[in-house]
């Protein structure tokens, strides 16, 4: 475990060296880690049947589900401190184009929400469906964020566990994720689930086109 996770502290650091890398691409640029994943693994299936866990002696429950129209006025209050710059219209707005869209109809681009107990959104998660020409099908993490309170490894656990089987449902082969600066910890969570780094991207904001 100390080997494998200095490895991946000395890939992390190579990757960050790369956004100095080219003029106007900053170190504050998104850092995307791509962690591919084989849909239906056993291991991967026998933890998704499981949401009720135990940590130090307490039973916690944790439910994911895709969004819905009563969940998102809820699901702000987290959303906000993954995208402070969203507003609550132009989430609703973003929402109602990606919520639910029936039972039998999974939706390929959707919101996925973590819940506790009470009802407490503790996760939430945006994807997107791609067919990409390494892996095929595959589904996009653009945003995931997970509440820490009491243990935000086993949130992210039940949260992407919900994604992977909803991925599952539509025929993807693979999972990649984007991740920011400073979430290492949900790297080595997701190493362990089987993921792995297979690239970075780089952002550089451009200025508004003139009319």
């Amino acid at each position: 475990m100390v080997q494998a996770t200095t490895l991946f502290n000395r890939r992390t650091a190579a990757f960050q060296a790369a956004l100095d890398i080219g003029q106007g691409h900053r170190r504050r640029a998104h850092f995307t880690v791509w962690l591919g994943l084989a849909a239906g693994s056993s291991q991967i299936a026998r933890r998704e049947q499981t949401t009720a866990q135990f940590r130090d002696g307490i039973l916690r429950r944790l439910d994911t589900s895709i969004l819905t129209k009563d969940d998102v006025d809820r699901a702000f209050a987290l959303l906000r401190h993954a995208l402070p710059g969203v507003t609550l219209e132009e989430w609703r707005g973003f929402a109602a184009s990606h919520g639910s869209t029936g039972p039998s109809t999974p939706p390929r681009d959707g919101v996925l929400i973590a819940q506790g107990d009470q009802g407490l959104i503790l996760g939430i998660a945006i994807f997107r469906w791609l067919r990409d020409l390494k892996h095929g099908q595959i589904m996009q993490i653009d945003i995931f964020f997970v509440l820490d309170l009491l243990d935000r490894r086993q949130v992210a656990e039940a949260l992407m566990a919900g994604l992977e089987r909803h991925a599952a449902r539509l025929g993807c082969r693979a999972v990649h994720i984007t991740l920011e600066e400073g979430w290492d910890w949900l790297a080595e969570t997701l190493r362990l689930r089987g993921h792995r780094v297979e690239g970075l991207t780089l952002c550089k904001r451009l200025a508004a086109a003139r009319a």
